[in-house]
């Protein structure tokens, strides 16, 4: 049998493991034999080289045997061989005296099928043949390398020699050991022979002549036929066609072998039963479980019997510790090579007790415990609150049997109250006092439908730790975090105002699942709250939140409903397609708002009107909340454009621009038609509020928040952003049923840009991107439709320059395309520069024509098109991009005023090529150049002509165009102008939010409008939506929490569906700085 020799290539070796080595050798090498045994059946030995088909044979293979994991060290770094071939000639498997003297063909030995002439092994000719090599013997010949007739192949060793020979150029070398591994390479240049002995030359001098070798005969691994059987183990055996350079020697040393790695600790854990530590076998180290030996804080223990899994190995030792205690450990094992493995940790008993004693709970209730120890608790709060629970004496707590939620806090110093506001008074309440020193022990059960993720939300101050036994926390956020020696428990040790913490628990199984939660209050405020969700989530205001246990229960549903913001907040009612929108300037105050809750605090204590302060509180019914300060420094673009001035902003007044330390409220009245999810979208600087409640005065909840704002349980229909931000970038999800809902809105801005939008989209869009819906609000969408114009079927004619052309404004454009372009046809202009990691603003963009594989910059592109109008009719047309862009439809005339100019620096120019106005023309660099001009057209055939050029950074640039009736939809995306496109109609589908102004029903009266006069107040004039044929009256209250409510004016008769009244102030109200109003039907 022959080897088919392949041309001579380079050639890679693939590693069989991890961290293996690998060798690229010349192109003039080309390796013939390699064999590492790993997969070695019977008598099949795989020759593993490169194109290699011809396996060899193994004779006698009861007097070899297979070692598996030997290790071997080059440069100090351990490798590990796999598996290895040990012969034994003339002794059975190995076993009794070894027999030397065994007939080279009668001892075990590989044929390789090689013949020595066909694959170059001769006298003269170049070769390089190598093996790892363990001597069991320096007696004799013991040949690596030989051959099966004629005059005989020697390589390998003769006595206590190397040797290496062709039958008469014998060279005898340096001095082989017995019992261990080297590596042995046999080189042949000419007629020159070398040996290196792990990768050094064993001689400089190498034996010359040729020998008078036959070369027809095969190539034998392990014997020769003259008695020259191996005697030892083999591995990595291989053959080249070439003399391997010593460094390719070197490397061939570990090519292919797995760098050793020990086992290693996978886990450790000391729970209430005791520590348990698994280890993980590496590829080349299994752990022996019977050689293990433990040390468990320095002193030797017997572990329970090991257990090996595959390649884990557990151990367990029974133990029983103080709780949140640290202790050490360490332990030695052998693995199958008879290495000492040597791994030490520290480990930390857990938090909590098998259990807490306490009053036992049930699905839907707690069962509570409430301590107060008679020394302070130590610094680790927990750890003593754990003792002051184990250790209770009679009579030293309050025990209540059936408390539906964990939502409690003093009232009289209750902190920050956590996500649920409404609290109930701890079970062992000290009226008037400030309760400090407490310990709270509460166990329920919590009944899950299917195996599956629930996130646990707890707030508390001080710190907590709450167990769900039979289920793992698989992950935490906050301050809090999983007991390490318990994963049933979500912990936070310390002193804290909130610990703030959410744990995600995994249920293995439905069923019901016992819960246990001790908390404690060292001093100060003083709360907890334990609420979960179905579900994984890291913040609260990814998702809406029940109290574990009965929230719908009569002594939670009967808590006063406590608003965390001011309701209402002053300023205008809107009307029939507006809101009303109050702006406070000028810091009239003399407060400085620089978050959410001081903006409160200021709309709670100012008694400024525009009566009042005309100069600088001003009221007005805008058609949306979409407004910018136009000469405000900084500030962004939100998503809708065509902004407002804030007020004021009528035509015969002057704007207020470039202010700072301002607070805008807006109230108006939405009326939902379509009911399901819909979003709310606030950008804007620096903070805000948005609150909805449905007109007969039911809240709905908000399900989700994106973004930089949130929202809380106590309040679930109030978004909010408290700090400072030069945009909110704020969407909320909330279901919304058919009716209407009163809006209020509050933002404030601090000092920078002064900008505000709102808008809306009907689904639930966590991000801007999610959706082009996005609308004002108070938008209504028009019945009908329009079309759209389209460019004929020879599509549109794009000229490119190349990059770096020097286009830098449209004068250098116009000249870089007349110097040098290109040519292309498109269907559509939606181009990108993807390296720029820009988009345009529609889908579906392709790489500008001239695209390279680099950010592309200084380019210019012409675009020219036939455009088809399929009726007499306004149109508009428009551009998006970045940066400057000019459109024209040659010989038509512009209408002079934009619709959308997102820049401000976008124009109607002339060209002078006989038509003034025919241009619009945006010449500057900017990141959006969105711009839409309005153009009266007849049917027929036009040429458009559009100029774009990209300065640098981003690069994008669309066209698009619609139909410009007052059906169409002023805040629809318009569709690309493309080809084919002409007359496609347009239907709007977007669901509006139109404002209707607020309508009173008995029971739910709306103040639409309230006068103070006077400084300080002696009178109060207000308007509300009433009812014909009623009679109302007026109350007020200094304290809209605690009241007391006082009748200040009765028995007043309807004035129809609007009444007004004045109430002239009287003890206790008159010259109070704070005095609320309510009206009530009688």
């Amino acid at each position: 049998m022959k080897f088919p020799l392949k041309r001579k290539d380079a050639v890679f070796f693939i590693p069989a493991f991890a961290c293996l080595a690998a060798t690229l050798h010349t192109a003039s090498s080309a390796q013939l034999l390699k064999y590492t045994f790993d997969n070695i059946t019977d008598t099949d030995v795989p020759n593993t080289a490169p194109g290699a088909t011809m396996n060899g044979t193994l004779s006698h293979p009861d007097q070899t045997q297979i070692l598996s994991g030997e290790t071997v060290a080059v440069n100090g770094t351990v490798y590990v061989l796999g598996k290895s071939l040990k012969f034994t000639p003339g002794v059975s498997d190995g076993v009794g005296a070894i027999n030397d003297g065994a007939d080279g063909l009668n001892a075990p030995n590989v044929d390789t099928g090689l013949v020595m002439s066909e694959v170059g092994i001769t006298p003269t000719t170049d070769y390089t043949a190598m093996a790892w090599v363990n001597f069991s013997s320096q007696t004799g010949d013991n040949m690596i390398f030989g051959s099966s007739a004629g005059t005989f192949l020697h390589l390998g060793s003769r006595g206590v020699n190397y040797h290496s020979g062709h039958y008469g150029d014998d060279l005898t070398i340096g001095t082989t050991v017995v019992g261990q591994w080297h590596h042995v390479a046999y080189v042949n240049q000419g007629q020159t022979q070398s040996i290196y002995v792990d990768g050094a030359l064993v001689s400089a001098a190498g034996a010359t002549g040729a020998g008078s070798m036959d070369t027809s005969f095969n190539v034998l691994i392990g014997t020769s036929l003259n008695a020259g059987s191996f005697v030892g183990a083999l591995d990595e055996v291989k053959i080249f066609d070439s003399v391997l350079t010593p460094a390719e020697i070197q490397a061939e040393r570990t090519a292919g072998l797995a760098v050793y790695s020990l086992a290693t600790r996978e886990s450790q854990r000391l729970g209430n039963d005791g520590l348990t530590i698994t280890l993980k076998d590496s590829p080349t180290s299994q752990v022996n479980p019977a050689t293990i030996t433990l040390k468990f804080d320095d002193v030797d223990v017997t572990p329970s019997a090991p257990v090996k899994n595959g390649d884990t190995t557990t151990i367990f030792h029974a133990v029983a510790t103080p709780q949140a205690t640290p202790h050490t450990w360490s332990l030695t094992a052998k693995d199958q090579t008879n290495t000492t493995i040597s791994l030490t940790g520290s480990v930390t008993s857990p938090f909590l007790p098998p259990t807490l004693p306490g009053p036992a709970g049930a699905v839907g209730s707690w069962g509570m415990r409430e301590l107060r120890p008679a020394t302070p608790l130590g610094g680790s709060g927990l750890v003593s609150a754990v003792e002051v629970a184990v250790a209770a004496e009679a009579g030293t707590f309050v025990d209540a049997a059936s408390v539906p939620v964990v939502n409690h806090s003093d009232p009289n110093a209750p902190g920050g109250k956590g996500n649920f506001n409404n609290d109930l008074p701890f079970i062992g309440d000290i009226p008037d006092v400030d309760d400090n020193q407490v310990v709270l022990v509460a166990k329920t059960k919590v009944t899950v439908a299917a195996a599956g993720s629930w996130t646990f939300d707890v707030h508390s101050d001080d710190g907590f730790a709450m167990r769900v036994k039979g289920a793992r926390f698989v992950s935490s956020n906050g301050p809090g975090s999983v007991d390490s020696a318990d994963p049933e428990c979500l912990i936070h040790p310390a002193d804290t105002g909130d610990s703030n913490t959410r744990g995600v628990c995994a249920f293995p199984a439905a069923g019901t699942y016992d819960i246990e939660f001790i908390a404690f209050e060292k001093g100060g405020g003083a709360f907890w709250e334990v609420a979960w969700a179905q579900g994984a989530f890291a913040e609260e205001k990814e998702t809406s939140w029940t109290l574990v246990g009965n929230p719908s229960d009569p002594a939670v549903t009967a808590i006063p409903f406590t608003p965390r913001w001011l309701t209402p907040v002053p300023g205008p009612q809107g009307g029939s397609g507006t809101t009303g929108m109050r702006v406070y300037y000028g810091d009239p105050a003399g407060t400085t708002p620089d978050n959410l809750t001081q903006t409160f605090d200021f709309l709670r204590d100012t008694t400024n009107t525009p009566q009042s302060d005309p100069e600088n509180t001003f009221d007005r019914q805008e058609a949306t909340i979409n407004h910018r300060d136009s000469g405000s420094s900084g500030g962004q673009t939100g998503l809708i454009g065509n902004e407002l001035e804030f007020p004021p902003n009528t035509a015969d007044e002057k704007p207020r621009i470039n202010q700072d330390r301002v607070v805008v409220t807006s109230h108006g009245r939405l009326r939902v038609t379509e009911p399901g999810d819909y979003t709310f979208n606030v950008h804007g600087d620096d903070g805000f509020l948005l609150r909805l409640t449905k007109a007969d005065g039911t809240r709905p909840a908000f399900k989700k928040v994106s973004g930089l704002g949130t929202f809380q349980m106590s309040n679930p229909n109030e978004m909010f952003y408290e700090s400072g931000t030069g945009d909110t970038s704020t969407r909320g999800i909330i279901s919304l049923d058919a009716g209407d809902y009163d809006l209020e809105y509050v933002m404030w801005e601090g000092g920078g840009g002064f900008w505000t939008e709102v808008s809306y989209a009907k689904g639930a869009f966590p991000n801007d991107g999610d959706t082009t819906d996005w609308r004002p609000l108070g938008y209504q969408p028009q019945a009908g439709a329009v079309v759209t114009p389209g460019v004929s079927d020879a599509g549109w004619t794009v000229r490119s320059t190349p990059p770096g052309a020097g286009a830098t404004n449209m004068q250098t454009a116009e000249e870089a395309l007349a110097a040098d372009s290109t040519t292309s046809t498109w269907d559509v202009i939606n181009f990108n520069d993807p390296e720029a990691g820009s988009a345009s603003s529609i889908p579906g963009d392709s790489p500008w024509p001239r695209n390279t594989a680099a950010d592309d910059n200084n380019y210019a592109m012409e675009m020219t098109a036939t455009l088809v109008i399929p009726v007499e009719s306004d149109y508009f047309f428009g551009f998006r991009g970045d940066d400057g862009c000019s459109l024209q439809i040659v010989g038509q005339e512009w209408q002079p005023d934009l619709v959308v100019n997102a820049t401000n620096a976008a124009q109607i120019t002339t060209t002078g090529e006989g038509v003034v106005n025919d241009r619009i023309l945006l010449d500057i660099g900017t990141g959006d150049s969105r711009t839409v001009g309005r153009i009266h057209l007849a049917a027929g055939n036009y040429t458009l002509r559009s100029v774009f050029y990209e300065i640098g950074g981003g690069s994008s640039y669309e066209i698009v165009a619609a139909q410009a009736q007052a059906m169409f939809d002023p805040y629809a995306p318009l569709p690309l102008l493309k080809k084919g496109g002409s007359g496609q109609p347009i239907v709007s589908n977007i669901a509006g939010l139109p404002w209707v102004g607020a309508v009173a029903a008995p029971g739910n009266l709306q103040i639409t409008g309230l006068t103070a006069t006077g400084n300080p107040v002696t009178s109060v004039q207000m308007t509300w939506g009433s009812e014909a044929g009623k009679t109302y009256l007026i109350e007020a209250t200094n304290d809209l929490a605690t009241g007391p409510w006082t009748t200040v004016q009765d028995n007043i008769a309807s004035g129809g569906a609007s009444t007004t009244s004045t109430v002239n102030l009287a003890a206790p109200f008159a010259g109070d700085s704070r005095v609320f109003f309510r009206v009530k039907l009688k």
